[in-house]
């Protein structure tokens, strides 16, 4: 049992309790007593009821700053009631609830309809609940009130009084519904990641609106504890609740970001509050509690001392040596050794988990090494932060990305090196310098002011390298930089690397497309299961020798497709039109890979998440099986049968705070069900499947994704999916980041897929896979079907022909 106790979220915040509980009962003799105890109960009772419904609003990411009111307005509705009309108790009480029910009610619509943020929705509730409980009552307490309400705020069950039991019992309903039920889970993936929760087919809003009503209901339950206990209503009860209310939750554990939170949580934060003030009073005096902790952290400058040729070829400008790195149930670096030199550029490839985004992040100062030492410039570093790794040089693009989609173009570039103009950013000269830089250095022409959220995925990845180049760094690091870029864009951005080693960069290049390596790369590096395989130059090595290091054995085959006959259309689209596409119709058939090539921003990905119901249409008909149907939620799509994988896992595909299990069974909870409660055993017996089917690791269930490396994280995207066993599978983009072995095995399931049936559309910018694992292809060219050829006629000229608009 207690074991259990401090392996929960919670053990800390209890300790903490327990700490003060422990304090406050030395100091003073009048704390355990029984009637204090019970006391201290009571006080917490209204508080943490509220808690209760806050608890489920900040786990959606929300806020409400209305519960104060509402319990006030609760409040004077059921004394009016009473008291002037001559109305029951109960049926006073039922309509006062229900006044709390209506004001979350308008919470939830004004958030989801209108759009307003919460912040805004609620504050504006604040001053309409606490402005009607003072018109209603006209500023007056009111009472009194029949033995029959009182008792429900004064009785007593034994020694325990009945808010307390009332406390009890709503808890633990919350605690059911937030941990066991389908609702629950929903309410803490869409705190996780809204957006990829209506991809799951979710219905946002519906939670939503659920939610702040629960937490309208809650706040005025606490009204009629809070009045029956006082036996008064007062238009200012509740008037500052709200803090104390969401305080509690917060110092219970709940996260403000979202996603992360307990009843229990909140339960012991209410309890917290009210142990202190309780035994502020018994002390007698004001206790202030004040912690403060300072970091202190060695500061690393930059050598001074001017480079030599003699000793740029000879020495290395960043060693790790001895590098190891563990993790809850992983050991994911082993003794890690390896030297990196200017003017080179150096590789490091192995399958996904290998090790080398770990290693990458202990270099950018993410991480901190268990053992072993980094070595820069000849002296022996510890970086505590990215901010101190950058200062000295060491620049890196992780593979995914870290833009601010909410920033302009050039914001994003020039981040911490602004161009001023006193004390003031000079946006004009910054505009113009980011302009002129990603024109020539990167030969893209962009509107600067223009907020990078509203570009695609390739060209944010061009301007965070373009970051990265503009700070000058010594030592740049790329974590699968050209993933999302076209050939053109690669092109680019290799002329870039280039440049960058004749200046005597060090420039470390990890990548999953060898091709890419033997380009541009003079030495590689592989990495196997957290191990240091070998280094080697570059033109020492095959493919098949690269491949053999990584995986630990040949590989045999890669593009792995078994010839059959397609069967029947399972898909059709007729003159489809939405956002970035007009008037395309295709056809898909069961057994059938459809490839779909372009140049990034031709549509692809917006036709996809359109037939999906991600994306509005604008015109147009679906066809499933050879019936119409309407698709206005990616919820109406998969109960057609249609899955999609999204081009952007980090954003689109998955909960990242939640585990392996719980983001593979999102999609299914209504499949897995018993009535409105999840089984456990069976979402069990599914995150088995997809780890063993997929070769997840580290392969914990309960292991978060955000902890696993990106082509794990990719995995677990696909075995959502075809835990639905869809009739129709969209692949957005399948194999980017994903490793060599990784990718022949995702070849292997599309082959076996398209095998038993299935219909798989797969988007690729890499023409090779299009090419040998389509059965057709369809290009599309600046929003439209340039064509569709058959993948024996194909070629890649071909293709790139009608993706840039021209004839064959």
């Amino acid at each position: 049992m207690w074991k259990k106790l401090f392996k929960a979220r919670e053990a800390g915040i209890f300790l903490i309790l327990v700490a003060i509980v422990v304090f406050l009962g030395v100091t003073t003799r009048e704390f355990l007593t029984v009637e204090n105890i019970f006391t201290v109960i009571l006080n917490v009772s209204f508080i943490a009821i509220m808690s209760f419904g806050m608890t489920m609003v900040i786990i959606t990411s929300g806020i409400d700053l209305s519960v104060g009111s509402i319990l006030g307005a609760a409040s004077v509705v059921m004394g009016l009631l009473m008291d002037e009309k001559g109305l029951s108790p109960f049926l006073s009480v039922v309509i006062g609830l229900a006044v709390g029910v209506g004001f979350g009610l308008a919470n939830g619509l004004l958030i989801t309809k209108a759009r307003l943020a919460p912040f805004i929705s609620t504050l504006g509730m604040l001053s309409v609940g606490r402005g009607l409980a003072y018109v209603m009552s006209g500023g007056w307490p009111i009472s009194p009130f029949p033995e029959s309400f009182t008792v429900h705020g004064q009785g007593m069950v034994g020694p325990v009084p009945v808010p307390v039991i009332y406390m009890a019992v709503i808890g633990v309903i919350a605690h059911i519904f937030l941990k066991y039920t389908v609702t629950g889970r929903r309410i803490y993936a869409i705190g996780g990641n809204m957006e990829a929760s209506k991809l799951v087919g979710i219905k946002t809003d519906r939670i939503l609106i659920l939610v702040y009503t629960i937490n309208g209901f809650l706040a005025a339950f606490a009204g009629f504890l809070l009045t029956a206990w006082l036996g008064v209503a007062q238009p200012n009860a509740g008037q500052g609740y709200e803090l104390d209310v969401i305080a509690a939750t917060v110092i219970g554990g709940t996260s403000l970001s979202g996603g992360e939170g307990t009843i229990l949580g909140a339960f012991l934060g209410a309890v917290i509050m009210g142990v202190l003030r309780n035994g502020m009073i018994l002390l007698g005096g004001i206790v202030i509690l004040a912690a403060s902790g300072d970091r202190h952290s060695d500061h690393h400058s930059d050598s001074d001392r001017p480079d030599q040729e003699g000793e740029r070829e000879m020495k290395p400008i960043l060693e790790v040596k001895s590098i190891h790195k563990r993790f809850p149930g992983v050991h994911a670096l082993k003794g890690v050794s390896m030297e990196f030199y200017p003017g080179e550029v150096h590789a490091i490839v192995g399958e996904n988990g290998a090790g080398k985004s770990t290693l990458m992040k202990i270099i950018a100062g993410v991480y901190q090494p268990d053992e072993g030492e980094i070595i820069y410039e000849g002296r022996v570093v510890r970086w505590n932060h990215p901010s101190e790794a950058i200062n000295a040089g060491i620049v890196t693009v992780f593979q995914e990305l870290s833009v601010m989609d909410n920033l302009s173009v050039a914001e994003n570039i020039f981040m911490g090196d602004e161009e001023k103009r006193g004390i003031f950013i000079d946006y004009k000269k910054m505009y113009r310098e980011a302009e002129k830089f990603m024109k020539e250095e990167f030969g893209i022409e962009i509107d600067p002011e223009e907020k990078l959220g509203k570009y695609s995925i390739a060209i944010q990845q061009m301007v965070e390298i373009a970051r990265a180049v503009y700070k000058k760094a010594k030592v740049l690091i790329l974590d699968e930089p050209t993933s999302s870029l076209t050939q053109k864009e690669t092109e680019k951005l290799f002329e870039v690397v280039k440049s960058l080693k004749e200046k005597g960069v060090a420039i470390i290049f990890i990548s999953h497309r060898l091709e890419e390596i033997f380009e541009i790369c003079d030495k590689v590096s592989v990495l196997r299961d957290g191990e240091y395989i070998g280094t080697d130059s570059i033109e020492n090595l095959t493919k098949e020798k690269i491949v053999e290091m990584m995986v630990g054995r040949k590989l045999e085959k890669f593009y792995i497709k078994e010839a059959h006959e397609p069967g029947e259309v399972v898909l059709e689209v007729k003159n489809l039109s939405g956002e970035g596409f007009e008037n395309v119709s295709f056809s898909l058939r069961r057994g059938e890979i459809l490839g779909f090539a372009g140049l990034v921003g031709a549509g692809r990905t917006e036709l996809m998440e359109t037939i999906f119901g991600f994306r509005p249409k604008r015109g147009g008909e679906i066809y499933i099986e050879g019936k119409r149907v309407e698709i206005n939620h990616p919820l109406d799509a998969i109960e057609q049968g249609i899955g999609l994988v999204p081009e952007d896992r980090k954003k689109l595909g998955l909960i990242l705070i939640m585990s392996i299990m719980h983001n593979v069974s999102l999609p299914s909870l209504d499949r897995i069900k018993k009535g409105p409660f999840i089984s456990f055993k069976r979402e069990k017996e599914l995150a088995n499947w997809a780890i063993k089917t997929f070769d997840i690791r580290p392969a914990y269930p309960d292991r978060k994704v955000l902890y696993l490396s990106g082509g794990n994280q990719q995995k677990v995207v696909l075995a959502k999916w075809l835990a639905l066993k869809p009739k129709v599978l969209i692949l957005d983009e399948p194999t980017r980041g994903i490793d060599v072995g990784a990718k022949a095995e995702i070849y292997r399931i599309m082959s076996q897929l398209a095998k038993e049936g299935v219909g798989v559309i797969m988007i690729s910018s890499e023409l090779p896979e299009v090419l040998q694992m389509s059965d057709r292809i369809a290009v599309m060219s600046f929003g439209k079907l340039a064509g569709i050829i058959d993948a024996k006629e194909a070629s890649q000229e071909k293709v790139m022909k009608l993706a840039a608009g021209l004839d064959l």
